[in-house]
């Protein structure tokens, strides 16, 4: 039964409610019996029609981000066969485009009804790839906060609103245009509140719109209706500024945080599994890429993930990828610290072998402060 029907059969058991209550006697039991179901019905209905809501409102909005993505497609389509000399190129150019359009748009799903590091979640919304701008144009500030998935849901819906509204009208369509992202959280436990700012800042005069669309409604007026949130805003001529006061319920990282460790040699598994009850960790291993995967889907979600560099013939990017999607922190393994780390230059590198002594030391550096040095 979809939300419709619950609104119709719910209306119509009201209307019945209705008929029978003026038939009962004023202060009689039965009259005081009937005004609790219907109280409970009115709840229903208003439970349901808030749901209604929401959904058509994501239902508009999906329908406007694609809108959005053929646009810039076509956009980056015509600026690929400009900028292209050769066949080859314009392949190369498409293809890392698309590529970014597509991890980010995977890491919008976020269903695994998880937890995520604000930071990574937002690099990976923000892939400069995807908006065509270079990293230095996104700067992104706060201090660490677990997001619920709550609060990820309606954190999601806003960046890419506001890139999106970047990158066609405002900072990041200019050269040397950018945007601040920062965060912090006022309050503690359910009474925590997520301050979420967007500042942006453009190097030529920009012109107001002419009439605001859908995705300024939707974060100005639907969402915060929808999701219960505040919104405060300003607009000049070099740029707009956002504000925005989110519930957050606080999460703590538990007592035995559990490690997920990738590598197709068991040896780090096996000294952590041993030394496991002296840690107070819990840990798993996967022997390769398919089987972190498949931990990652179905298994208990790792507070924090060492990766080896090279997995087998794999490489352990793809196990990196995915768990920055997630928001989870993590670190490699590798050989040799140095090299090519290219999107993760600035990743925690943990350089094999680990000897015994030097695990309590090294697990208390990357559980305690995991979000500064798990990504840049």
């Amino acid at each position: 039964m979809n939300a419709l029907d619950d609104t119709n059969a719910l209306a119509s058991i009201r209307r019945k409610l209705d008929a029978f209550g003026a038939t009962l006697t004023a202060g009689s039991a039965g009259q005081q019996a009937w005004m609790e179901v219907r109280t409970a019905v009115d709840d229903g209905l208003a439970k349901v029609y808030a749901e209604r809501e929401r959904l058509s409102y994501e239902l508009r909005e999906a329908k406007h981000q694609l809108g959005n993505f053929l646009q810039t497609a076509s956009n980056v389509l015509e600026t690929a066969k400009r900028e292209s000399g050769t066949i080859e190129e314009f392949e190369s150019k498409l293809t890392d485009w698309f590529g970014a359009q597509g991890q980010a748009l995977h890491g919008r799903t976020y269903d695994d009804g998880g937890l995520a590091l604000i930071k990574p979640m937002l690099e990976y919304l923000l892939n400069p790839g995807r908006y065509r701008i270079t990293e230095d144009r996104r700067r992104l500030d706060g201090l660490p906060v677990v997001l619920p998935a709550a609060t990820i849901r309606i954190v999601t819906l806003l960046i890419d609103e506001l890139a999106m509204n970047a990158s066609k009208h405002g900072a990041f369509r200019q050269d040397g245009g950018h945007a601040d992202i920062n965060w912090r959280v006022e309050g503690t436990g359910n009474s925590g509140v997520l301050v979420l700012e967007w500042d942006e800042t453009c190097t030529s005069e920009i012109e107001p719109p002419v009439a605001w669309g859908i995705g300024y409604a939707g974060i100005t007026r639907e969402m915060p209706k929808i999701f219960g949130f505040e919104v405060e805003e300003s607009h000049n001529n070099k740029g707009v500024h956002y504000a925005f006061r989110i519930p957050h319920e606080s999460v703590a990282m538990p007592d035995k945080p559990r490690i997920l460790v990738v590598d197709d040699w068991p040896d780090i598994y096996h000294l952590l599994d041993l030394m496991s009850d002296d840690l107070r960790i819990v840990v798993d291993n996967a022997a390769s890429i398919e089987e972190a995967f498949n931990a990652l889907r179905d298994g208990p979600r790792p507070d924090f993930v060492l990766v080896d560099r090279q997995i087998g013939d794999q490489d352990g990017f793809h196990a990196a990828d995915q768990l920055a999607i997630r928001g989870i922190p993590f670190a490699f393994l590798c050989g040799l610290a140095d090299g090519d780390w290219g999107r993760y230059a600035h990743a925690l590198r943990i350089e094999k072998p680990i000897l015994a002594k030097e695990l309590p030391d090294l697990l208390n550096a990357i559980l305690t402060s995991p979000y500064a040095r798990c990504l840049k």
